[in-house]
């Protein structure tokens, strides 16, 4: 275009030429000069500008339909038609298809004949009906369009200034477009992921302001078109609206559809490279996050890990170790979470199919590797201290039943009664077995003491790094030898306390059952006393009678020949196990004192 309405609006708002958006009955628009109404008639520049400016308006195709031009003159306006003759010529001649001249009822012009081909025509308004339907005409013509000026012109101005600003917007987004590709080609390898993606944002938004202001600028034209094609354009009975809004319509729409579609495809463009972006910053952050992870194991962890080799030489020590590695796990928990965060951070990108998703399973593997490494050394640690704890207590407790039994051993054995002979030797059985077990359990742990000490331990990158346990195997295997001597000497001095007790328990039962047959000779010699005095009747009773006095002396001394033979035997005991002799001796004389009663009481 060659005018730009904006420059001549002050001109334009006079209204002295109108492009009402009316058709003629051959489709070729219509120009009206209106009636001055008592102004000044204007300049022929001022008619030629307005005339080149309106011109511009309709299409190339309704332009060669031909441009109808009413010059209404009723009033005495227009009243040089030279001058306007002069300025269609120089603007219009080529398009202009007829002029006509509205003239008042009474002009004699507008009877007179003239060729048809002559400009202008010389008609009064009900003649002009015959060339422009009169829903083509404004009401001052005697038509039914409804035309307001004011709204048509600050209409067309927005209109104007919207294309115009589009195709600002549309060289903007080109040099953008140029821009983003130029900085995404060429990125700053300085900035870090979160200056990049702070950067791209601020970049996405200078972008996207100004075409943003302008779709919704060129929504607002189009809304103030539509409605003013019911208040300037519209037909008065079928409300429709004028060619050249409904054009401008069109118009408007495929601008606005081309800047959204640029837009939208920019936006996505942006938006794909936002995530991507922030991909890059949020795997820069996890990296991070991953180096601080592995940093703390390879550095602070494998410090405190390899600080502590010793195993104690005692159940206190070794439970001290023990409470101290708890301590060392406990600080190493915020690490363990902070690891299986990251290790769910990279399920989540694995399972969105983020681009990044191989990098983060790459340096996921490392991180594990190196973690479970540390985490199966530190598994590996416990147990060997939770087996210390074991072996030293036991160990502990064992020395404490050997000790116990050798001053069991040490002792004399005092027990006068069979049933004192078989307590003690039943809590000698107890203590012994209690030994056995602990030591049992004792050698067990030791053995699996000295088993894990002597397993080779290897870093994550598969060195061995298996500390130097000599000093605390030699004590190991000192500790066992010692309590296994002691064992043995335990177990034989057991063997002497039992065949003592056994000896006892034997001499115990002798004497028991030496003062049982006293006592039972004594019963017999006073039973015969009291009962055996009738003398019989008759000679079977006294044979009777003489039959059981003689089975009952066999009985006594049965007693007393049993009796004899326990002394012997508890004798024999006596010697053997160092006892005083003097008991046997008062028993004998008991044993023969009832025997002497006995025989002079038969």
């Amino acid at each position: 275009q060659g005018l730009n309405g904006s420059s001549i609006a002050g001109l334009l708002q006079h209204g002295f030429v109108l492009l009402t958006g009316g058709r003629d009955s051959q489709g070729g628009p219509v120009v009206t000069l209106p009636s001055l109404q008592n102004r000044s008639d204007p300049s022929p520049d001022e008619v030629v500008t307005c005339l080149q400016y309106l011109i511009q308006i309709p299409s190339e195709e309704t332009k060669r339909l031909g441009f109808s031009v009413v010059v209404d003159t009723r009033d005495g306006s227009w009243a040089n038609l030279n001058m306007v003759m002069a300025c269609l010529q120089k603007t219009v001649s080529s398009y202009v298809k007829q002029v006509l001249v509205v003239l008042h009822e009474n002009d004699k012009r507008a009877n007179q004949d003239r060729p048809s081909n002559s400009d202008p025509r010389y008609i009064t308004v009900n003649q002009l009906f015959k060339y422009i339907d009169p829903k083509q005409l404004t009401y001052d013509l005697g038509g039914r369009m409804e035309y307001n000026h004011s709204i048509w012109l600050r209409t067309r101005l927005n209109y104007e200034q919207f294309l115009k600003d589009a195709q600002t917007t549309v060289e903007h987004l080109k040099i953008q477009e140029g821009e983003i590709q130029r900085s995404y080609n060429h990125p700053d390898p300085q900035a870090s992921p979160l200056e990049a993606l702070r950067k791209h944002r601020q970049f996405h938004e200078v972008i996207m302001t100004v075409p943003t202001e302008v779709i919704h600028q060129g929504q607002d034209v189009l809304k103030s078109l539509q409605e003013n094609g019911f208040s300037g354009y519209s037909d008065n009975q079928g409300m429709i609206p004028t060619l050249d809004n409904l054009e401008a319509q069109k118009q408007v729409k495929r601008v606005l559809q081309y800047l959204t579609n640029r837009v939208d495809k920019l936006q996505e463009f942006l938006e794909d490279r936002d995530r991507s972006l922030n991909a890059n910053m949020q795997y820069a952050e996890w990296k991070r996050n991953v180096k601080v992870v592995v940093d703390w194991v390879l550095g602070p962890g494998e410090k405190l890990l390899a600080s502590q080799n010793d195993i104690g030489d005692s159940y206190e020590a070794a439970e001290e170790l023990r409470k101290r590695h708890e301590e060392m796990e406990i600080k190493c928990t915020d690490t363990y979470g902070q690891y299986a965060e990251l290790r769910h951070t990279v399920d989540d990108t694995v399972a969105a199919g983020l681009p990044i998703a191989d990098d983060m399973k790459a340096e996921r593997d490392y991180m594990d590797t190196v973690c479970r490494s540390f985490a199966t050394r530190l598994e590996r640690r416990r147990t060997l201290l939770i087996t210390s704890v074991r072996f030293h207590r036991f160990a502990e407790e064992l020395s404490a039943c050997l000790d116990e039994l050798l001053e069991l051993f040490s002792s004399d054995v005092e027990a006068d009664t069979v049933e004192a002979v078989e307590e003690a030797i039943k809590t000698l059985e107890t203590k012994c077995d209690n030994c056995d077990r602990v030591a049992e359990q004792s050698l067990n742990d030791g053995q699996s003491l000295l088993d894990e000490m002597s397993r080779p331990i290897k870093n994550a990158f598969g060195k061995d790094i298996s500390p130097d346990y000599s000093n605390q195997i030699k004590h190991v295997n000192k500790r066992l030898e010692n309590l296994q001597e002691r064992k043995m000497r335990c177990d034989e001095l057991a063997d002497v306390r039992k065949l003592k007790l056994q000896q006892l328990l034997q001499l115990r039962t002798c004497e028991r059952d030496t003062d049982q047959a006293i006592n039972w000779i004594n019963e017999l010699c006073d039973v015969m006393v009291t009962t055996h005095t009738d003398m019989g009747q008759s000679s079977d009773e006294v044979e009777a009678l003489h039959d059981d006095h003689k089975k009952f002396e066999a009985t006594a001394l049965g007693t007393y020949e049993y009796g004899k033979q326990l002394l012997q035997a508890a004798l024999v005991l006596r010697r053997s196990l160092r006892y005083d002799i003097e008991p046997n001796y008062d028993r004998a004389q008991r044993l023969e004192e009832a025997w002497r009663r006995f025989s002079k009481g038969t």
